[in-house]
């Protein structure tokens, strides 16, 4: 990442944290919903360990945290096949109390066209370009991020073997700013909106310039129809289970 930012001016940031510790980013849609990469929470099944922190600066101390109460991987996601489609919402158990400094950024509709040029992307992993990660304390990082053209991007990506499919955008890596180790799932916004969530690239050192970063596209088709789904099922659940409360009431 590139230099220190505060959450009041990313305040849908959001840290997916494993054991106490930052282990991918994610981004706030609602009080009870955060979206982020199938990769970060691959291991789980329908509920989670993990924890979730939000309105803070720092991915260790301070903000509010919650529990995950339920996982929605992207059905057509495998992370043994092709990286398609790298999309998960986790349900909180319990409401992230918003305020000016802490709140849901918006996501494109299907009536959106991609008209962005750039990015800012926001999260807690490694500055190193070898990867490496450390527990220390370290503030919120956020670095500008040009997109790349989707052919250019997978004249690289084919020399790999490994074809970019419509579920995802390429960003252009410079000056050694790129996600890296646990910045899985960090959000690109523009125009305070959620375009995408970082998910892989191509690398032995972070930021290396001549190849791109790819990031999850929050407008593709695929992607907007798991919201959609997974945003009512989910919505419906916590309704029906309110009005269980009430009903033993």
């Amino acid at each position: 990442m590139a230099q220190d930012a505060r959450v009041d001016d990313y305040p849908y940031v959001a840290s997916i944290q494993k054991d106490g510790a930052h282990w991918c980013g994610g981004a706030l849609l609602n009080p009870r919903i955060v979206v982020t990469t199938a990769n970060c929470v691959w291991k789980s099944t329908d509920e989670s360990s993990m924890k979730v922190r939000a309105c803070s600066s720092q991915a260790q101390v301070g903000g509010q945290v919650a529990g995950i109460k339920k996982v929605m991987k992207h059905p057509k996601w495998d992370i043994r096949a092709e990286p398609a489609n790298d999309i998960a919402m986790l349900q909180l158990d319990k409401n992230i109390k918003f305020s000016s400094g802490c709140h849901a950024v918006d996501i494109p509709n299907s009536n959106m066209m991609p008209s962005f040029y750039e990015v800012f992307v926001t999260s807690w992993g490694s500055q190193d370009r070898d990867g490496s990660f450390t527990h220390a304390m370290r503030p919120l990082q956020v670095y500008r991020a040009r997109l790349l053209d989707l052919g250019r991007c997978r004249n690289v990506t084919n020399r790999f073997g490994v074809n970019v499919s419509d579920t995802f955008f390429c960003v252009a890596q410079r000056h050694h700013q790129a996600p890296c180790t646990r910045d899985t799932g960090a959000p690109a916004v523009s125009e305070g909106v959620l375009w995408g969530l970082a998910s892989w690239g191509l690398r032995r050192s972070c930021g290396t310039e001549r190849y791109p970063a790819m990031f999850t596209s929050l407008a593709s088709p695929s992607v907007q129809d798991f919201l959609s789904l997974a945003m009512s099922q989910l919505m419906r659940e916590e309704h029906d289970a309110a009005a269980g409360q009430w009903g033993a009431a």
